[in-house]
């Protein structure tokens, strides 16, 4: 091993410090507004990763400008089947597998 090598730590002591107004939004959580209704994201300070919490964030954008239901209206998938499930469904899956690198196995 180089004893020459620097280490540099992934977040500074100076991200660590937080002001009161952040220490109420990380235990309350934030209000975010989705297709299913008003979701609450609350941060864990402790965790090392949090896969699936910038997903809220990404729906409230999707329905706040409109792209989602555009998409939906122009997407040219079409079942005949009274069984099949809605179109917005399907595509939400999609979506979803892909923005969370989800694969088929």
């Amino acid at each position: 091993m180089d004893d020459n090598q620097v280490c540099f730590s992934a977040h500074p002591q100076g991200e660590l410090q937080k002001s009161d107004g952040d220490r109420d939004l990380i235990e309350q959580g934030k209000a975010v507004e989705t297709f299913g209704g008003k979701v609450f994201v609350r941060w864990d300070a402790g965790a090392a990763v949090t896969a699936f919490a910038p997903v809220a964030y990404f729906l409230e954008f999707l329905k706040a400008n409109g792209l989602w239901q555009q998409w939906v209206q122009d997407c040219p998938l079409r079942y005949d089947s009274p069984n099949a499930p809605p179109k917005a469904d399907i595509l939400g899956t999609i979506l979803l597998s892909v923005g969370t690198s989800g694969t088929r196995r």
